[in-house]
Formats: C-alpha cells, sequence, structure tokens
C-alpha cells in the first residue's frame, strides 16, 4: 500500500514540475476538496457572455459593446486520491461600438476583437482526507498546484475602421489607417500562472459548500509596451461558494474569489470608458438532480456597476 501510494506521488510529482492541474468546481471560481467519486471524472464547458453601455459625456452619447467566451474543462480521478485535469479557452470575441458622433464631428467605427485557441491549462491535486458516505455527503479536505504556461493565441483578428490586424502563432499583418483600439499587441502571449491551493468540501443532503486559499504568482512574460492581452491576478486570495438546495434540481447560492481570478480569468481584456473594479461575487443559480453534475448560472457586473455593464457566466458540469 505504502509503496503504490508511493509511486503515485511520484508520478504526480513529475507531471507537475512542467505543468500542474486545473482544479475541478462546483462553484465557479472556488475550486473544490472533493474528487469525483462518480465514474471518475468531471467534464466542463463554459460560456461567458458580457454587454456594456457607459454613459459618455451629453454630446457624444453612449458606448456600448459586449463579448462572449468559451471553455472547456475536464478532470479525472486517478486511484483512490489523486485528480489531473486540464482547462483551455477555445475562443473569445469582443466587439465595442462607439459614441453617437455630435454633428459635423468624424464618426467613430466599431472595433471587433476575438482570439481562438489560448490559455492552457494542466496538472495535479492530491486529497489526504475524506470522510464522505455511499452518497458523497460528508468532508473531504485537498491541495493542489496549477499552472497556465506562456502561450499565444493560435489565432487572432482585430479590426476598427479600415483596419484590421491578424496575429497568433504563425502570423502577423497590419492592414489600414484607422486608429487602434488596443496597447500593444492585441494577440500578445498570455502570461505564466502558478497556483498553489488548499481546499475543503462540505456535502449535505441539501447545504454544500467549498473553501479554499490559493496563492496565484504570474510569471515575467509580457511587458508595458506588449502586455498580456489576458488580465493577471497575483497574491493570496480566500475563495468560498455555497448552494442550498430548495428542490431536488434547483439550488441558489453564491460564489466569491476575492482578490483571486474569477471562473473567467482568461477572457480578453476590453479597455472601457468609465470602467471601474469587477464585482468578486455573483449569485448563483444550479439546476439538475446530479450529485457533481449540473448546470451552473450566475450573473455578475464587469464594471462593479449593474446598471452600466453585466456579465453572465453559463457553465455545465458532468460527471461519467
Amino acid at each position: 500500500m505504502i509503496s503504490r501510494f508511493v509511486r503515485a506521488a511520484i508520478a504526480v510529482a513529475a507531471l507537475s514540475t512542467t505543468a500542474s492541474a486545473q482544479f475541478s468546481s462546483d462553484f465557479p471560481g472556488v475550486p473544490r476538496g472533493a474528487i469525483s467519486s462518480r465514474g471518475g471524472t468531471q467534464a466542463r464547458t463554459e460560456w461567458t457572455f458580457t454587454g456594456n453601455k457607459i454613459p459618455g459625456a451629453t454630446a457624444a452619447g453612449d458606448s456600448a459593446g459586449g463579448g462572449i467566451r468559451v471553455g472547456i474543462g475536464r478532470s479525472y480521478r486517478i486511484a483512490d486520491q489523486f485528480e489531473l485535469g486540464y482547462d483551455f479557452t477555445l475562443l473569445d470575441v469582443n466587439v465595442q461600438m462607439p459614441p453617437t458622433a455630435p454633428a459635423g464631428a468624424p464618426k467613430s467605427s466599431t472595433y471587433l476583437r476575438g482570439n481562438a485557441a489560448y490559455a492552457f491549462k494542466i496538472g495535479a491535486k492530491m486529497r489526504p482526507y475524506s470522510s464522505i458516505d455511499q452518497d458523497g455527503n460528508g468532508i473531504e479536505a485537498s491541495f493542489g498546484v496549477a499552472y497556465q504556461p506562456t502561450l499565444q493565441t493560435l489565432y487572432g483578428y482585430a479590426t476598427n475602421g479600415d483596419s484590421s490586424h491578424t496575429g497568433g502563432q504563425f502570423a502577423s499583418t497590419t492592414t489600414g489607417t484607422s486608429p487602434a483600439l488596443y496597447k500593444g499587441n492585441p494577440f500578445a502571449s498570455v502570461r505564466s500562472t502558478l497556483v498553489l491551493a488548499g481546499m475543503g468540501s462540505y456535502r449535505s443532503k441539501r447545504f454544500n459548500a467549498d473553501a479554499a486559499i490559493t496563492n496565484e504568482t504570474v510569471g515575467s512574460a509580457g511587458s508595458s509596451a506588449d502586455p498580456s492581452p489576458v488580465t493577471s491576478y497575483n497574491g493570496l486570495a480566500l475563495r468560498l461558494g455555497g448552494t442550498y438546495r430548495l428542490t431536488r434540481g434547483f439550488a441558489v447560492g453564491a460564489s466569491y474569489w476575492g482578490s483571486g481570478a474569477p471562473p473567467w480569468r482568461d477572457d480578453i481584456r476590453v479597455d472601457v470608458a468609465g470602467k471601474s473594479k469587477a464585482t468578486n461575487y455573483a449569485l448563483l443559480l444550479q439546476f439538475g438532480a446530479e450529485a457533481e453534475g449540473g448546470t451552473d448560472l450566475m450573473v455578475s457586473s464587469p464594471t462593479g456597476n449593474f446598471g452600466q455593464s453585466i456579465r453572465i457566466y453559463l457553465r455545465t458540469r458532468t460527471t461519467r
């Protein structure tokens, strides 16, 4: 038994030297202490929709915009106490419409930007403590390490007026004379990030809760002249999530990620006039009767003002 444990630990450590795991979760933004008890895997598909309408000067009118991001992930249970997993952003598209120009003033153009296939994360988690019944109710605790390597988007495209910019892993071209709305290279590499986490989970028939402390360390890739297109998160963060099941297939709750990365950590930044700090919490609705599976729906604000902007995060979780 001890030798099996040692071999498994060595295997996990070897994987973690180059890449470590994105953690499975039941509450968006909060890694869970539990590992899958059904079928050995948790698959995730996530969609993030954003919209904003930022008030401008009376003569200039309002600026409106929005975006969509699509990501996938999966975590695998290894033996009894380990978990390996990954998460990957497939697509991120943003559009920003300019304010109405005053009479006689030159009109601005709509800005469109999209990135495909970037922000890949893999790694491991270990669960040293578990006290649960056959239905999965009880307490579990685990620790893990997550790593996101420096990775440039596979393909990116941006356009504003008569100008366009393509870039990514294979080529970079720029045409036209319209001013860009981005700073530096809009397809610069995502910065590498190392995350260490301690996690705990509590499950009962009606109430579920997760808590985690994460420490995120950002790599040195990128610069002020050529910044990463994705917001970087650095330092300690407390994360909390919980739901209360009202019916067999419906639960209400909330998710909180403090100063750490939100569930949509890899969405492309959009510089919006008047933008302030985004909310670090969200109302959570969960649909589905399957333990460890279901659909998560969260609502938050990218600017901290629900009257100006809204973000809808939709995720499905399945176990096999």
